[in-house]
């Protein structure tokens, strides 16, 4: 039998039927000192006794779960007149009884095919995932991680904030705002806020309870948020441009640090009830 890509779905097709552990018939299409690699961190095959040992668990596992075998492709190489080479992708079904899906998965495979004894057998199976992840172009997930890692250091800033303006009530012994207020306005900055929102609420609600309320709004719609970006943006100004080449920026920034008693670069004291800056580093 020269049509591997028909082995290879018969192969398939053996592994997911069995119904029981007796019903194999698999055994017949492997190489006794077969190397497999399955999809599982546990996977990892180098005779057919231990496949086969882990195989019967399977099959106990998945009950009444039948499998559907979809979108099989495969390309083939010979590699020499008793080996062959096939690789290509396909889709497993997991479906209940009642036919409601339990898992899909979409999987890659490489297959290296031996003439054993007047037969093709299987002396090498790799069977793979690929990580949802990782981005198209990337070979580790490397933009993923970034934007956890901004996430955090986002959380991070917010809760540290949220500390420095913050004081330990000695009677009651609870963490309180210097403020009045309990509530906390975040502007929308992209997908991911809602994200950041919930891991504050964790962080202040739950183990420091000092906040009631966060709740993201949109600063076009929100005066008060307007005249914070104001502030921020002026203060950032302040700081960060070398040559000052906004003569209105500067003007406002000069009549901000009288008004507000500040060089806008110093950690004010927390008693200093309307205008609070603190440096953080994260």
């Amino acid at each position: 039998m020269d049509d591997f890509k028909k082995l290879t779905e018969q192969l398939f097709k053996i592994y997911i039927n069995a119904e029981s552990v007796n019903d194999f018939g698999i055994e017949n299409y492997f190489d006794e000192n077969i190397s497999l690699i399955g999809t599982g961190k546990h996977e990892l095959f180098t005779n057919l006794h231990e496949f086969l040992e882990s195989f019967k668990v399977d099959v106990k596992r998945r009950g009444k779960i039948s499998i559907e075998v979809r979108n099989l492709h495969q390309e083939e190489e010979r590699l020499d007149d008793d080996h062959v080479l096939a690789h290509g992708t396909v889709d497993f079904t997991g479906l209940f009884k009642d036919g409601s899906i339990c898992f899909e998965m979409e999987t890659r495979f490489t297959i290296i095919y031996k003439w054993t004894n007047g037969k093709w057998l299987v002396q090498h199976l790799h069977q793979s995932i690929p990580d949802l992840e990782q981005m198209d172009g990337e070979e580790f997930p490397v933009t993923l991680g970034k934007q956890v890692k901004k996430n955090q250091q986002a959380v991070h800033a917010l809760g540290t904030a949220y500390y420095y303006i913050s004081r330990l009530n000695l009677k009651t012994k609870k963490v309180e705002l210097v403020k009045r207020s309990r509530e906390m306005y975040l502007d929308i900055k992209d997908n991911l806020s809602s994200y950041r929102t919930e891991k504050l609420k964790d962080i202040l609600n739950v183990r420091m309870e000092i906040i009631e309320k966060i709740q993201h709004v949109r600063s076009h719609e929100l005066d008060l948020l307007q005249l914070c970006d104001l502030f921020i943006g002026a203060i950032a100004y302040n700081l960060n441009q070398t040559e000052k080449a906004s003569e209105a920026k500067v003007r406002f920034i000069e009549k901000l640090k009288i008004r507000t008693r500040t060089d806008l670069e110093s950690t004010t004291s927390k008693r200093i009830s309307k205008f609070n800056l603190f440096r953080i580093q994260i």
